[in-house]
């Protein structure tokens, strides 16, 4: 048979248009899923950044209050912070406090950079009431300007801390008041 296409075959040229037609719609897919692979990923980062923007930020107001609410926490609640008893506190303390029944307690307590102490009273104008001695480890909490003798029972045990004077507190730790208020004083020697 003769070939009325010149050697070609017949709807060539419909599938060839049809071919480029379907390479310039791939190619054109081709480039939109790119732009859209793109435009996604620039979302997504878009995204991430605003995330972390609302996570990492508060406002102003919540930020204060948490602040506000932390701080109340932590003074009120937050048990003393005790620490060992520096060179500057450690040394010999003496006074005569008052006595209900005697002349006066003589008080020497001895604070030790080892956290001991040793207490001795001696009551003023009893000759049938000999020194006491009495030891044992204490608690200093600088915050609150604090020591607390342990293994004293039936006794007032904390004191707070001045430039080199140590005040008695009475025993439920509360500062002595009244007339005779600043003779609880135990001074440095």
């Amino acid at each position: 048979g003769e070939d009325t296409n010149n050697g070609r075959w017949p709807g060539r040229e419909a599938c060839l248009k049809s071919q480029n037609k379907a390479f310039s719609l791939l190619f054109m897919a081709d480039s939109l899923t790119h732009k859209i692979l793109l435009s996604m990923k620039n979302t997504l980062l878009l995204s991430l950044v605003v995330l972390i923007g609302l996570v990492s930020c508060k406002p102003k107001d919540a930020v204060t209050e948490e602040a506000t609410t932390q701080t109340a926490d932590t003074t009120m609640a937050a048990p003393p912070r005790y620490e060992n008893v520096s060179d500057a506190l450690a040394g010999m303390y003496k006074g005569v406090l008052p006595c209900a029944d005697c002349e006066g307690i003589e008080t020497v307590l001895v604070l030790n950079p080892d956290n001991t102490y040793l207490l001795r009273t001696t009551y003023l104008g009893k000759a049938d009431m000999a020194a006491t001695e009495k030891t044992g480890t204490l608690r200093w909490s600088p915050a609150k300007n604090l020591i607390v003798l342990g293994g004293l029972e039936n006794s007032p045990n904390k004191y707070t801390v001045g430039e080199n004077k140590l005040t008695q507190l009475d025993m439920e730790g509360n500062p002595i008041t009244g007339n005779l208020a600043d003779k609880y004083i135990l001074t440095k020697q």
